[in-house]
């Protein structure tokens, strides 16, 4: 249902090749978050649950902003590794970000349209509302991300547009307002590694379309963190 009515209102789009996106790590007082292996998708061992994941599933979450990607990890004050990842392919997502409106109750349905398009749209906003939602920062168990788990891997691994996979998702940043985060049906094996990372079967993986160009380091204040906390958007 969700495929049919997104399709219809137009909401799968093309992430073009070349579309930098950035993750944040917050870094550690040991050790240095410096390479691909670091900051991009973790191993499945390691995959936690999500509000689009299930504990072992492995997804690139990012940002198309540096300050949306501290936002949504920085819970706290101190140093964060921000790796900027360069797409070296053209995406196909389903935006969330950009929703057709719910017409008025008083909107009278042209001759020419087959349906009432409110129930649909509303629908829409509803999934999109339980993406953006803030997420409790734990290891426990929440069913209430069940829902949009669901819908991620219904796209992840049943749909195709126009005879091209569902490679993700965008939607609103649930930490900084006007701020977008993207949700990438990726793991460890679509990430380019440098020569001295590369195991015996890297070169099997054909479809390494994630690179990592930029790393840098950078201090978040804790009254940078409460101006976030105090101006996340509202549900």
């Amino acid at each position: 249902m969700i495929f049919e009515y997104a399709q219809d209102a137009r909401l799968f789009v093309t992430l073009p090749s070349g579309t930098m996106l950035t993750r944040a790590r917050h870094q550690a007082k040991k050790g240095q978050f410096r390479t691909a292996a670091d900051l991009g998708p973790p191993p499945k061992t390691l995959a936690k649950a999500n509000r689009m994941s299930p504990p072992g599933i492995v997804v690139f979450y990012a940002s198309e902003e540096s300050a949306t990607a501290l936002a949504e990890v920085a819970d706290q004050a101190g140093t964060f590794a921000v790796g900027v990842f360069e797409t070296l392919r053209d995406a196909t997502i389903l935006d969330l970000t950009n929703l057709p409106p719910v017409p008025s109750i008083f909107w009278e349905i042209p001759d020419s349209m087959e349906y009432d398009p409110r129930p649909r749209r509303r629908f829409l906003q509803e999934v999109e509302s339980d993406i953006s939602r803030p997420i409790a920062r734990d290891d426990k168990i929440h069913i209430e991300y069940v829902p949009t788990q669901i819908v991620a891997e219904y796209l992840r691994t049943v749909k195709t547009v126009d005879g091209r996979q569902v490679d993700g998702v965008r939607y609103r940043s649930t930490r900084r307002a006007g701020g977008s985060s993207i949700v990438l049906f990726a793991d460890q094996d679509n990430v380019v590694l440098p020569p001295e990372l590369r195991g015996d079967y890297y070169g099997l993986k054909q479809d390494r379309w994630l690179e990592l160009r930029k790393v840098s380091n950078r201090a978040v204040s804790k009254d940078r963190v409460a101006d976030w906390a105090l101006n996340a958007p509202r549900w």
